[in-house]
């Protein structure tokens, strides 16, 4: 090998090695987004709580309605924001940190002398199923602004003197039931979103 070709080959390996270490930073910068997110969600799901405790604690006179429905304006609204920033996190952000994955794993098959990280953590398993674990967390949160919506929905319709509160009731299990089912069905695994943009890639 002449003194060119090794300099030429030095060259591409620098490009390769600096190009892997930027696509881990960007991996890096995706995760610390994407906690910021669930701490974001954290601190709404407590100031959802806090704001029913404080609606139920003031006087019946101080608002112009029951404060029932107070209470579910509050959990629709909270459960609109939970899911808006479950979209950010695991549909958006996590397709974005997937692809840029996919891209390591390409270049350590490319590249064997690169630290085969990523497929280290695919042997390892863990990292495939990882979306779907996370969403765990954001039901949670769900269930339990829904549950507050479902109850407080319940105990309106109760306090009409009518037996309109067992639809009512049943009504919101089923909406709960169907909203989380909804949510992990829409939450792809790291193995849905590989074979995603692969096709996607095919189809350029």
């Amino acid at each position: 090998m002449s003194h060119k070709q090794s300099m030429a080959k030095q060259h591409e390996r620098l490009l390769a090695y600096g190009l892997y270490t930027s696509s881990i930073d960007a991996i890096k910068h995706f995760e610390i987004l994407q906690t910021s997110y669930r701490i974001m969600a954290s601190r709404l799901l407590l100031a959802t709580f806090a704001a029913i405790g404080f609606i139920l604690s003031i006087e019946i006179k101080t608002l112009p309605f029951d404060r029932l429905i107070a209470v579910i304006l509050i959990c629709a609204i909270s459960s609109g924001a939970i899911t808006t920033i479950w979209h950010l996190d695991l549909a958006f952000m996590e397709r974005l940190s997937t692809s840029v994955f996919v891209e390591c794993l390409k270049m350590e098959e490319k590249h064997p002398w690169l630290t085969q990280v990523h497929h280290n953590m695919l042997v390892d398993g863990s990292h495939a199923s990882c979306p779907s674990k996370k969403v765990l967390f954001y039901e949670g949160s769900l269930l339990l602004v829904l549950l507050a919506m479902g109850i407080a929905a319940t105990m309106y319709a109760k306090s009409l003197g009518t037996l309109i509160w067992i639809p009512v009731l049943i009504g919101s299990l089923l909406v709960i039931f169907f909203y989380l089912l909804l949510i992990k069905k829409l939450t792809k695994s790291f193995p849905q979103l590989r074979r995603e943009l692969e096709a996607n890639k095919n189809v350029r």
